[in-house]
Formats: C-alpha cells, structure tokens, sequence
C-alpha cells in the first residue's frame, strides 16, 4: 500500500483519485491544496485527510515566485512543506496545481504529476484549452515524473487516444479525463518499480505548447504573446468564424470568451458559423432574434450566444462588438493580452 499526498486545486481530481486508489489498496494521507473554497473542505472531510492550503496570490501561477516577492507568504508555504513532510508519503500526486518549489515536491519520496496531453506536446498549465484552440482531434492523459523543469519529466504512463468532438468544451473534457487520470495514477503506484520510460509519440508537426503566456518577437522585433489567454478575447479584424467557436468553448469554465458592447463586457458561450459571406465590418451586428445575435466576424457572419456580464441588456443591428477591455485586468495577469 503506497501512502499519497494529493496536489490539487479541484475538488473533483481529489474525489476520483482518492476513489481509483482505493480500489487499488493505496491510500491519500493529505491534500496541498491552493485557495480555499468551502467545497473543498467539505470533500477533504469526506476523504479523512490534513489539508495544507496555499493562499492565493493575485496574478502568481509560480509559488516559489511568489515567495521571493512575499516573505509573509513564503512562511506560510514553508509551514505547508513541514505538515506535508510530517505525513512521510511514499508518493505526492499533482494535478492541476500551482508550479510548486522544490522542497514542497521533495515532501514526498516520489513526485508524479498527472498531465491532459500526450507529452511534450502541450506542455504548461492550459493544455485542455489548447486542444480545444488549434482544433485537436484527440486528447492523451499521461503520468510522469515531476521534474523544476514544468511538465517535461519522463513519462511513466499515456492513456489511450480519447476523441475531441467538435462541440467539446473544455469543461467536458475535463469531465471525461477525470477518471481516466485517476486509473492511470493508480496503475503507475502499483506497478511502481517496474515501469520503463515511454518515448513521445511520433510527430512530424512542432511541439504545440499550453503556456497561458507566451511571448516571442515578430518580424520587427516586437513581443507578441502567442500564449493560450491571448485567445480569450475577441480580436474581430483577426478572428474567424471558427476562432470564435473555439475560444468559447475553450473558455466556457471562466464564462467563454469575451468581447465589448461599448464599455460592458459581452461574455460569448457559443458561436456558430452562419455563411462565408463578408458584406460589413468586422464585429457589426447584423441581427438580433430570440437571445441570438449574428455578426460579421473576419470570414463569415457568426451566431452568437452569450450575454452580458454585469446582466441584462439590450444590442441593435448596426451596432458594433468592439472588444476594449484588457484580458490582464479580466484575469488579474499581466501581459495576456494578444499584441
């Protein structure tokens, strides 16, 4: 029996791996755990485990960053460390989690980290986005060996391929992957010892990534971020028909993609392609019938769904999407914004 600490901030990986580790004789003995939401708790109970919380900082995905910016903070990660080395834990399993430090991983014997691709393609802490995004067909679950380097430790276990549909949001699939994972990480902790690495898959295509920011110089030397977040915002002079259909749903767990209605923010949760038609200007309204509204994207006139953020409100044919807001203030990260 292997005695586990789980690194999650979803209370619905906690609930599956406990579930799957059970059935294989193995035991969760803690949770790490970033934020606080009461449900959480409530499963935690449930489990019969310590929990150590992380808090929250504003804009900060890296914990060990934010403990060379924090020093409050970095003591209250270095308590965490200690309650977790306390459990003396043959196994710490991450999944969805903050970049973790070193010292938090070496509080378990052997640190694994259950990740939605078939690695290294889309590496980083959005890759079910991703998928979603540049139009994959199909998804991999993979288990591997959590290395300071993010995601790019040997690969211990893939799944078998699991089909994207083209209406797939991002809160299915995570929904579909859940028990996946979990059986996967309950076979690795099993069979521990007697695993051989796996090679990647064969690709002729460049290594996709899933870095929420990602930014590289263009042809005239400026950054440009090419991360996943950039998409969340509509860009209508550089967005198609299909873009649009991706980010919403890519994006349906935060509330869809987003545009502006002068300043109210406009929250996208489907877009459909109408015609390959361009007869207006990128982001005209062009009609408006029974909670629907058809606008001219950059190649075909797109059906929207969706509403606005703050509540109800009216839109004209005529009128323009113009989207404004910064996705940095949205999401409270710098740099998001696609420049």
């Amino acid at each position: 029996m292997a005695r586990v600490v789980v690194a999650t901030a979803h209370h619905h990986i906690l609930q599956h791996l406990n579930a799957a580790l059970r059935a294989h004789g193995h035991e969760v003995v803690g949770l790490l755990s970033a934020g606080a939401l009461p449900v959480m708790a409530d499963v935690v109970e449930q489990v019969g485990c310590p929990r150590f919380a992380l808090p929250l900082l504003p804009g900060e995905m890296n914990i060990g960053r934010g403990m060379r910016a924090d020093p409050a903070y970095a003591e209250k990660v270095r308590v965490a460390a200690e309650g977790l080395a306390a459990l003396d834990a043959d196994f710490m399993v991450g999944w969805a989690i903050n970049i973790l430090p070193h010292f938090l991983l070496d509080a378990a014997r052997h640190p694994i980290n259950v990740h939605p691709s078939d690695l290294p393609r889309y590496r980083g802490g959005f890759p079910l986005e991703a998928h979603i995004l540049n139009g994959e067909r199909k998804l991999y679950v993979s288990v591997h060996h959590t290395v300071p380097r993010v995601d790019a430790g040997a690969v211990l276990a893939r799944s078998q391929p699991l089909k994207i549909r083209r209406s797939d949001t991002m809160n299915g699939l995570l929904g579909r992957i859940l028990p996946v994972g979990a059986a996967l990480v309950a076979e690795v902790l099993t069979h521990w010892g007697r695993l051989a690495e796996l090679p990647p898959l064969p690709s002729q295509d460049p290594v996709p990534h899933a870095w929420g920011i990602k930014r590289v110089p263009d042809d005239r030397g400026q950054l440009r971020n090419t991360g996943v977040l950039g998409r969340l915002r509509i860009e209508w002079h550089l967005d198609s028909a299909q873009d649009i259909d991706r980010a919403a749903r890519a994006f349906d767990m935060i509330g869809g993609a987003f545009t502006n209605h002068g300043p109210r923010l406009f929250r996208v949760t489907r877009a459909k392609t109408l015609s390959r038609t361009v007869s207006a200007k990128p982001g005209e309204v062009l009609a408006v019938a029974q909670g629907m509204v058809d606008v001219q994207a950059r190649d075909a006139v797109v059906r929207l769904q969706g509403g606005f953020a703050d509540g109800e409100g009216t839109i004209d044919p005529g009128e323009r999407f113009v989207s404004t807001e910064p996705i940095s203030r949205i999401l409270g990260l710098s740099g998001a914004e696609r420049c």
